[in-house]
């Protein structure tokens, strides 16, 4: 496990430090850990009014939100891509009406008249994606062909995300917070950029308790509910450059004139 964290320090805020008391839209109403984006400097001379922060969200959370939901999608995507070439196969003059009704239409008009073999295929791919839109993410450990597959395309995910070959998150292998009692390995979700009051996150610093309506300090927080804002710890050199250089590759572009096209291929002769 990579030494990834250090303390965040009383009263200390910083680019990489990670707080109790974010907002995501993968946690709706439920409040999740966030960590600092903003430039040490803009923090530290005050230069900016809200400080830009992502959502920190643990690994199960994230993949059971957002991984097993896209698998799941992908998976029926590539059954649907199954089932419309074998109507191809059928009768390639129904390519017009696939791509206008879809398959599943095209497929009940046209069944009386498709070979059993075919047929049977189609079935099966059908009462697939059937069991895959019921599926529940605890269901993944079910013993049946349609669970093993998902299950599998999971955990190739996140054995992708966790090399690093995932566009958009950052992986930190173990935050510990000893207020909460949570210990696992957390998911930054660099997609989701959300801004917050820096007087709100100075008092944050400090440790904030409320139990008011709302909390008005920040520029987005939550419903009614007892919470306990807080730092946790901060993102250590050198993997807080890795996850800015990351967080840069998602938003930030060098804008550059356009290339002229026409010239390279008149250069070419093409």
């Amino acid at each position: 496990m990579r030494d990834m964290l250090e303390p965040a320090g009383l009263k200390k805020l910083d680019q990489g430090t990670i707080f109790n008391g974010g907002v995501s839209s993968i946690c709706s109403g439920h409040p999740v850990m966030g960590i600092i984006l903003s430039a040490r400097c803009d923090i530290s001379q005050r230069k900016v009014d809200a400080v830009a922060y992502s959502p920190v969200i643990k690994i199960e959370t994230f993949v059971e939100n957002v991984v097993f939901d896209k698998e799941r999608e992908f998976y029926i995507l590539d059954k649907m891509d199954a089932v419309n070439n074998l109507l191809l196969q059928h009768n390639p003059e129904l390519e017009t009406w696939v791509n206008t009704y879809g398959v599943e239409k095209v497929f009940e008009n046209e069944s009386s008249d498709i070979n059993k073999k075919i047929k049977d295929k189609i079935e099966s791919h059908f009462k697939d994606v059937g069991v895959v839109r019921e599926l529940q993410y605890e269901g993944l450990t079910a013993d049946n062909p349609v669970s093993r597959s998902v299950a599998k395309k999971i955990r190739s995910h996140v054995e992708s995300l966790a090399r690093g070959k995932v566009e958009g998150v950052f992986l930190i292998d173990h935050i510990s917070d000893e207020i909460s009692g949570e210990s696992s390995p957390y998911i930054v979700n660099l997609r989701e950029i959300r801004f917050v009051d820096m007087r709100f996150l100075e008092k944050v610093s400090e440790g904030l308790y409320s139990d008011e309506d709302t909390v008005y300090w920040g520029s987005d927080v939550y419903d009614k509910g007892e919470i306990f804002f807080y730092t946790v710890s901060r993102v250590k050199s050198p993997y807080i450059e890795l996850l800015m250089q990351r967080f840069a590759n998602q938003f930030v572009r060098v804008g550059v004139d356009d290339v002229d096209v026409r010239y390279i291929t008149e250069k070419l002769g093409v």
